[in-house]
């Protein structure tokens, strides 16, 4: 995940920032590295920790896996911002830039942020007043820094969702997006939320509220700040931020030179996924996109069986293999069978971009999702289910479709998946319930269907409870003969054209006394007998993505009341390098 890391120093800030480096994961990054001063900023960007040739009173570090978007920019030479996270209305905030007098050639997100915190200053000629006035006016999931040249003493840092977390000691004050980088140098630190901005200055910390009044913040213990207690806790609690930054680097057109090919014109006709485990459920979500969006026919194998069938290859067919690792023997294998049989269009989606299966397809998809240290999958599901829908934009796109009400979505999503991970202490009180039983099924309609499979896997997976997943309209055909008080049914309910049919489906489960646990993105009431637990507002397409992770959350709080290892389940590997 993308990491930002600020300092200023009475002497030198890189004492403080190569601290912070020195506690980051073992794993590759892109080093974008500011150097302010009174006069002048520097940015260099390193695939290592730049080593600088003096000293310097401020420094940003913006750390990422994608070498092409830094989240750096330094506006008209006088205004840094560096941003971790997307900006939701750019077009907006652009309009307005250019009614005032600005290029409209703006590009990134950074850049229409600092060109606004610009005018602020310009007509105040208050830069931290600047700041926080372009955060008011600004919607979206980010943090962001921000220096103006000529002002080294003084640093600022606001955050509109991601967590930031700020320390000081003798040699000055930092912050970090991620509390680990800076816990070793701070006792204390201060933890800023959403709307919030803090000024550092090399003995000082000054914050202020949504309202741009000073505030005290109350610090934690360093040990604390930031703090899960499960790797698949803090997975979980990484999507928002992560899914941002995803959407960020597509929106750029940063993420695969295939994306782009494709948006300039295909002549595909259909698509054939091929996935295993989690993967398949990502890809047979995708299935319902693609014939929705790009309008193309789609077939779903599971990577285990596709080899083993008398295989039709059809003529400009785009064939998508999935893998987490990017090492699961079935998907390499079904991938080479399917190079084997003559299919020449083949795309790659891992969170390895060195793996085999990269390289063994013709394109490539990358997830960013960084390491997933917890054996089930969470973050790296939702990313694939993410670069999923932007493969659906772009092969409507290529056809010339109108993509724009499905690609407005994309800005709604990080917001809403926060929302969902408020939801958590509604979703413990059903887990301390369904912790006590053994069975349970899971529905869901058309988009919904492949992840109510995913939530079962996820209940089998970390809560060892015996968990199937069906089709709504289903449940009636044998599923309903094992229906009584003693096995649970939670049902995905979004409000659409195939909701008043699966409350029908419900009724045969409450005419058995069956216990029924409803997400929904309306006020349904419940009674005993009928939970609902009400989700943010609906996206008619992406739903699926804040709904899978709901039941993310839901498995691991069921897992935790039912007293399970949720990082190690029994017989559970990360990668499957066996056919």
């Amino acid at each position: 995940m993308n990491i930002l890391l600020g300092a200023i120093a009475s002497s030198d800030a890189n004492t403080l920032l190569q601290e912070g480096c020195s506690q980051l994961p073992d794993q590759p990054y892109h080093f974008a590295h500011v150097c302010a001063f009174n006069d002048e900023i520097l940015i260099r960007q390193e695939e290592h920790y730049p080593k600088p040739s003096r000293t310097y009173p401020v420094g940003l570090l913006c750390l990422g896996f994608n070498q092409h978007d830094s989240g750096l920019t330094l506006f008209r030479e006088r205004v840094l911002v560096a941003l971790l996270g997307h900006l939701e209305n750019t077009e907006q905030i652009m309009s307005k830039l250019t009614s005032l007098g600005y290029s409209h050639n703006l590009g990134q997100s950074e850049e229409v942020i600092a060109a606004l915190i610009d005018w602020y200053d310009r007509i105040h000629k208050n830069f931290a007043l600047a700041v926080q006035l372009a955060l008011k006016e600004c919607r979206g999931y980010f943090a962001l820094a921000a220096i103006k040249k000529g002002s080294a003493d003084n640093l600022y840092c606001a955050t509109l969702g991601p967590s930031l977390f700020i320390g000081q000691n003798q040699d000055g004050c930092h912050f970090a997006s991620d509390a680990a980088l800076i816990r070793t140098r701070s006792s204390l630190l201060i933890e800023l939320e959403c709307g919030e901005m803090a000024e550092l200055n090399p003995r000082h910390i000054a914050c202020f509220d949504t309202e741009g009044k000073p505030c005290k913040k109350s610090p934690l213990p360093a040990h604390a700040a930031g703090h899960f207690d499960y790797h698949m806790q803090a997975d979980i609690a990484a999507q928002p931020l992560l899914l941002a930054q995803l959407i960020k680097h597509y929106q750029n057109a940063q993420l695969s030179g295939f994306l782009e090919q494709l948006a300039a014109g295909h002549q595909y006709q259909r698509v054939l996924l091929l996935a295993s485990g989690s993967s398949h459920h990502a890809a047979a979500t995708a299935g319902f996109w693609i014939e929705q969006i790009a309008q193309l026919p789609v077939h779903v194998e599971y990577a285990s069986e596709y080899r083993y069938r008398n295989l039709i290859v059809e003529r400009n067919t785009l064939v998508i293999a999935i893998s987490q690792s990017g090492e699961t023997a079935d998907t390499i294998a079904a991938l080479r069978h399917a190079i084997q049989a003559g299919h020449q269009d083949t795309l790659a989606i891992t969170n390895h971009p060195a793996s085999t299966l990269s390289q063994l397809a013709k394109y490539q998809l990358t997830q960013y999702a960084g390491e997933e240290m917890g054996a089930t999958s969470t973050k790296t599901f939702s990313t694939q289910l993410l670069c999923l829908y932007f493969v659906a934009l772009k092969l409507a796109a290529g056809k010339r479709i109108d993509i724009s009400i499905a690609a407005a979505e994309l800005n709604l999503l990080p917001n809403a998946v926060a929302a969902v991970l408020n939801l958590q202490d509604a979703l413990k009180q059903w887990a301390q319930q369904l912790a006590k039983v053994e069975n349970l099924f899971l529905i869901g309609r058309n988009l919904h269907f492949p992840i109510a499979l995913e939530a079962a896997q996820k209940m089998k997976e970390v809560s060892y409870i015996h968990a199937e997943g069906y089709p709504g309209g289903e449940i009636k055909h044998g599923p309903v003969t094992l229906i009584n008080h003693t096995v649970p049914v939670l049902a995905c309910l979004p409000w659409d054209l195939m909701a008043e049919k699966m409350l029908a489906n419900l009724q045969e489960v409450r005419v058995r006394q069956g216990e029924i646990y409803v997400l929904s993105d309306v006020g349904l009431s419940s009674v005993e007998g009928f939970y609902c637990i009400r989700m943010p507002r609906k996206l008619p397409l992406l739903n699926p993505v804040l709904y899978a992770i709901a039941f993310q959350l839901l498995s691991y709080l069921t897992a935790i009341a039912r007293g399970n290892q949720v990082d190690t389940p029994r017989n559970l590997s990360k990668t499957l390098d066996k056919e």
